[in-house]
């Protein structure tokens, strides 16, 4: 046996990312929504930061102009004598705000608690169907767990909890407070009057068969040829998944803010970064004095270490817009 001491020089290439780098490349693949976010964030935590003054003067200069806009609004309106009574309070008293005639949405438990309000029930029994209603997710789904809380809560036996769910199963739209997709299915199946039993056994059991397209096995499952299924597919597909799907559920839709648009100027397609998402970030000069006359070296550091990222945030944000914009040339 050789026993011994071996050395060896060997080449390799790696490539180490230093968290700077790491955090760069996490602000490139932000989008606008999620920078800005990020930059609030920050903004919160490193006490150095700050958003530059004239972006703050541009925001009032903005909601001037608008308040400036719907005080022309208010007077035009008195000049072209709107005296309908729906518009003043009094005859003598001032013009009632036109925002107050501005509708708001109607979401789809607005719905369904309507429905409820006019389905001539106890009070008992529109308590509880309101309740239901207020649980409904955003789907137009109801968690089972809800009916164990709805009997404790209310303090009311699983009967008069099933009844009122029944009840609520029975407004529109069809599929409604559903406790399972199966269940959704087959609600609107019975609403539309369709008494299939093997589309019902297909949807009870096979729905995942049914999504990989296996006919055959559900065939054999059921006792039936292949194209049966088939033509019970067709019914399903048929079928509202998300009963909700059409309504506004009250949850406001994002919109996506462009960093970058593409003009066409004198024949020529331009690239125009928008300057006006981001705010305009600064090192509060305050703290840069800190470090020049401060004889604490703990804050000194502190306060080092906060300019420090400061600096890299604003220096990856420019460096973001100008991998943004080079990428579109």
């Amino acid at each position: 046996m050789n026993l011994g001491f071996d050395l060896r020089l060997s080449q390799e290439q790696k490539l180490i990312m230093t968290m700077e780098m790491q955090q760069s490349i996490k602000l490139l693949q932000m989008s606008s929504y999620e920078l800005l976010q990020h930059i609030d964030k920050e903004l919160q935590e490193n006490v150095v930061l700050e958003v530059e003054n004239n972006l703050e003067t541009a925001k009032e200069e903005i909601v001037d102009n608008e308040l400036r806009e719907y005080r022309e609004l208010i007077r035009d309106m008195a000049m072209d004598n709107y005296n309908d009574r729906s518009y003043y309070k009094h005859e003598e008293d001032d013009l009632v705000s036109p925002f107050n005639f501005i509708s708001s949405k109607s979401t789809i438990k607005d719905y369904l608690r309507e429905q409820v309000m006019h389905s001539n029930l106890d009070r008992q029994d529109e308590c509880i169907c309101r309740y239901i209603v207020d649980n409904i997710d955003h789907r137009g789904y109801l968690d089972e767990k809800i009916i164990d809380n709805l009997m404790e809560e209310l303090s009311i036996s699983k009967d008069s909890a099933m009844r009122c769910v029944d009840i609520v199963q029975g407004l529109e739209p069809p599929g409604i407070c559903a406790r399972s997709l199966s269940e959704c299915l087959i609600l609107q199946l019975h609403r539309k009057n369709i008494m299939n039993n093997y589309v019902e056994e297909i949807i009870n059991n096979y729905l995942y068969e049914l999504s990989k397209g296996k006919y055959q096995l559900i065939g054999k499952k059921i006792g039936v040829a292949a194209k049966i299924v088939q033509e019970c597919e067709d019914i399903i597909k048929k079928l509202e998944p998300k009963p909700t799907r059409g309504f506004f559920t009250g949850e406001e839709i994002g919109y996506l803010i462009p960093d970058v648009y593409i003009k066409k100027i004198s024949g020529d397609y331009v690239v125009l970064m928008n300057d006006n998402l981001l705010p305009k970030l600064i090192i509060n000069n305050t703290y840069k004095d800190v470090i020049k006359s401060s004889n604490d070296s703990e804050a000194i550091d502190y306060v080092k270490d906060k300019i420090s990222s400061a600096m890299f945030l604003i220096k990856s944000i420019q460096n973001r817009k100008n991998t943004l914009c080079k990428v579109m040339e």
